[in-house]
């Protein structure tokens, strides 16, 4: 079946075509035609309603991991199709999910990093994004001093893409970081030290690496960095069956000589998940197979040096 004939499928479920049926059984056919479609999914006449009512329908199930995931490809859809003024909407509806804690900070930073391909096609969005993330930022500095702590791990995170984004804003959230402090303290408030620290940058001269999916920014983005910053030599970009034809014999050999396969999962179309699957299953790749969820440069990063700092730490 087509995933063209699962759209359908998915539409009529909608309408009642298949009786009072639950919100799980009815997202289970959006689920199946993503599955199948993948980045595809923008090429039906239908994508709007499939990918809007599908994050509607996990929400309302109350299942968030999956909330995420689906409001993701919802943004991802909007951006793609350069409906600005849609995506500002969605991006003050997504504050408002925040600010009534049913999403946390890290995970509102993660939906909207998934964004960052397309802020060279969508100028008006990097700097959405840059003031969303300095929100985030301040509101995590706050809780962090009011709570005793230090900040959260993916603060780290956010200001890298922060920098990314708007260089002049970041030396103005250190600043206002530090004031914050330095305000506690006088006022008795025991505020645990900042987890900022000066970053080891790894040398990853020795790593071979594929990178799987994704959209074609986030690739070359992600080789520019690990090239420019972490000396990598070898990047082997594979791309989703929305940009390039893929084949079990052509993705094996591209990337059999890889020790790390990363996968980015979202948008990824399902034969080319098919085929790293099978090949993985068989044991016809010599590399480390990493899936991620995240799909913005900043994500996928700083997925890779986790994996690698945990296997050099392991060995």
């Amino acid at each position: 079946m087509s995933f063209e004939d699962r759209a359908n499928i998915a539409t009529l479920s909608s309408l009642g075509g298949f009786g009072d049926i639950s919100n799980e059984q009815e997202v289970s056919y959006y689920e199946e035609c993503i599955e199948v479609a993948g980045s595809r999914v923008a090429t039906l006449s239908n994508a709007e309603d499939i990918l809007k009512e599908r994050a509607k329908l996990w929400r309302q199930i109350n299942q968030l991991d999956k909330f995420i995931i689906a409001y993701a490809d919802w943004l991802d859809w909007l951006a793609n199709q350069q409906r600005m003024d849609d995506l500002e909407l969605e991006l003050a509806h997504l504050r408002t999910i925040a600010a009534n804690q049913q999403i946390n900070r890290g995970q509102h930073f993660e939906l909207l990093e998934g964004l960052e391909p397309y802020g060279a096609l969508l100028p008006k969005l990097r700097s959405s994004l840059a003031n969303e993330y300095q929100g985030i930022a301040i509101d995590e500095v706050d809780n962090a001093i009011r709570q005793g702590r230090s900040e959260e791990s993916f603060f780290q995170d956010l200001k890298r893409a922060l920098y990314c984004l708007s260089p002049d804003i970041v030396p103005q959230l250190i600043e206002y970081q530090q004031q914050s402090r330095d305000e506690a303290t006088k006022l008795g408030i025991q505020a645990s030290p900042s987890g900022d620290s000066q970053e080891t940058v790894l040398d990853l001269s020795s790593l071979r690496l594929a990178l799987v999916g994704g959209h074609e920014a986030t690739r070359r983005e992600v080789s520019r960095e690990l090239t420019s910053t972490y000396r990598v030599q070898e990047v082997v970009e594979v791309a989703p069956s929305s940009e390039a034809y893929n084949s079990r014999s052509n993705v094996q050999s591209r990337i059999n000589n890889c020790n790390l396969i990363v996968v980015i999962t979202g948008y990824m179309g399902h034969d080319l998940s098919n085929i790293v699957s099978e090949l993985k299953r068989d044991s016809a790749l010599a590399g480390q197979v990493l899936p991620v969820a995240c799909r913005g440069k900043s994500g996928v990063i700083r997925e890779i040096l986790r994996t690698v700092t945990y296997y050099s730490g392991n060995n």
